[in-house]
């Protein structure tokens, strides 16, 4: 394992209770600092339960995840939230809070049990929404907001986490161009800052100028997987 790797995952499997068929099967891959990796697929091509796995939502049956050299498994909760950030396609918010006040809970891993935010964490999570362009929805309620403002929102949280890994779950869906064009200008500073960006998407045109990295998912396995001018050829697709 090269001194660079923030991630390597060997030969991961995973099935959900009751399923023959793995949903995730035989996936390796590494991932340095600063790297972008786009996973792309059709849909049930087992690309969200892998991000799962390698945050450690889910338990691979078989396999190796490393984070930072160690092993996930022997990772807390804690250490992990430290290190990588999710950025789910969809996330229920059930009660009213604002904009802000939800950007602010990405400090959350940084916190003791009970302590209160900072000026510095708050001052994070608003340089998170100026970065989106969405500081003029700092006071709105997160219940007001459309689907796209919402999912724009969630990544702001995820950037006040400041984790040295994001992965992100389908982030150009649901967006007009303008926002996915702000979205990939935003894993591009990430990259350029030294974080590792891990995303799905089944848009091959969104890939090409952001990601380093890219591997194509079919039926839960990794069909093809290597730097994205190799593996994003029309043969492949």
């Amino acid at each position: 394992m090269s001194e660079n790797d923030l991630l390597r995952v060997e030969d991961l499997r995973f099935a959900y209770d009751g399923e023959r068929r793995a949903v995730v099967d035989g996936v390796s891959l590494e991932l340095g600092t600063g790297e972008v990796l786009a996973i792309l697929g059709p849909n049930g091509a087992g690309k969200t339960t892998l991000l799962h796995t390698l945050l450690g939502i889910l338990k691979a049956q078989s396999g190796q995840i490393w984070l930072q050299g160690r092993a996930l498994s022997a990772c807390t909760r804690g250490e992990i939230s430290r290190v990588v950030a999710l950025v789910p396609q969809f996330e229920h918010v059930a009660f009213e809070y604002s904009v802000e006040e939800y950007v602010l809970m990405g400090r959350a891993p940084h916190l003791g049990m009970l302590d209160l935010p900072t000026e510095d964490d708050r001052g994070l999570a608003v340089d998170a929404l100026d970065q989106l362009g969405l500081l003029a929805l700092r006071g709105r309620s997160m219940l007001e907001l459309s689907g796209g403002e919402r999912q724009m929102v969630v990544l702001a949280r995820a950037l006040a986490q400041q984790a040295r890994l994001l992965l992100m779950d389908e982030p150009l869906a649901h967006l007009d161009l303008s926002n996915k064009g702000r979205i990939l200008a935003v894993i591009r500073r990430l990259s350029e800052a030294g974080v590792a960006v891990v995303f799905t998407t089944h848009e091959p045109d969104m890939v090409q100028g952001v990601a380093h990295l890219s591997l194509l998912m079919r039926k839960g396995r990794g069909v093809a997987s290597g730097r994205t001018e190799t593996v994003m050829t029309s043969e492949a697709l």
